[in-house]
């Protein structure tokens, strides 16, 4: 961003959207914001940061797991999280965003953990408020073309 090397995508996405405040990522409501980013963040360190791909080679490599109990690994992350993610936004009015008529950093974080989920063959059904919110955005051409399957380095199956 800006030229500049960064790390940490949370830490980007908020400098983002503290850099660009005509397409806020976050709402201006302190409450909404807070909402936002619990669900968000509950995204990002409950599940990406046990499931991403260095964690998920160390379980194979070094701890030797099989990929069936890698599978499980993934799945039982993905459940304590989206559970209650879930639940929280069954409690909320939500349209087809968590906040607003356009996507925020709660979708930035959670469509492509959805897209993951797939790819490790867990059932979504009982999530129907997260698929109605990642329909919302694989509708619009930027999460189309973002969506981690159309990456160069995507896993191919």
């Amino acid at each position: 961003a800006d030229g500049r090397d960064r790390a940490q995508s949370m830490a980007l996405l908020e400098w983002l959207d503290e850099a660009y405040p005509q397409a806020p990522f976050l709402p201006r409501d302190i409450e909404a914001r807070y909402t936002v980013r619990e669900l968000a963040y509950a995204i990002a360190t409950e599940i990406h940061a046990v499931n991403n791909l260095p964690v998920l080679k160390y379980l194979k490599d070094v701890l030797g797991h099989s990929q069936d109990g890698i599978d499980v690994w993934y799945r039982t992350w993905l459940k304590r999280t989206l559970d209650p993610v879930e639940a929280r936004l069954a409690q909320l009015k939500t349209g087809d965003f968590l906040h607003g008529d356009a996507p925020g950093l709660f979708e930035i974080v959670a469509v492509p953990q959805l897209a993951n989920a797939r790819r490790f063959n867990y059932d979504l059904s009982a999530s129907p408020h997260l698929t109605r919110i990642e329909a919302a955005c694989l509708a619009l051409p930027a999460f189309a073309a973002a969506h981690p399957d159309r990456q160069v380095d995507a896993p191919r199956q």
